[in-house]
């Protein structure tokens, strides 16, 4: 038997976060998804920087904030064959 564990996914789209807890529900059962919504005092950090830089920026500043393990989404469409003209997109 496990114990239940939280993991907040940092984001207050709606769709983003029901499709995190869809998913989890099926793979991981004993996780209890929490989101944005159940911290409305938490705010998260500027979309700033670099792709990479800027999602682990949110994580560790929101799982320090909320004291809790959290996942941040952050989507991007990447092209390879467009070189360093994905940036653009």
């Amino acid at each position: 038997m496990y114990s239940v564990m939280e993991l907040v996914v940092v984001s207050t789209n709606t769709h983003k976060v029901a499709a995190f807890r869809e998913i989890l529900a099926q793979l991981l059962p004993h996780i209890q998804v929490l989101s944005l919504f159940d911290f409305p005092h938490y705010q998260p950090s500027s979309d700033e920087g670099e792709f990479v830089e800027r999602a682990k920026t949110r994580a560790i500043e929101a799982a320090k904030a909320l004291n809790k393990r959290c996942l941040v989404e952050q989507w991007r469409l990447c092209i390879p064959s467009l070189g360093e003209d994905q940036k653009l997109l």
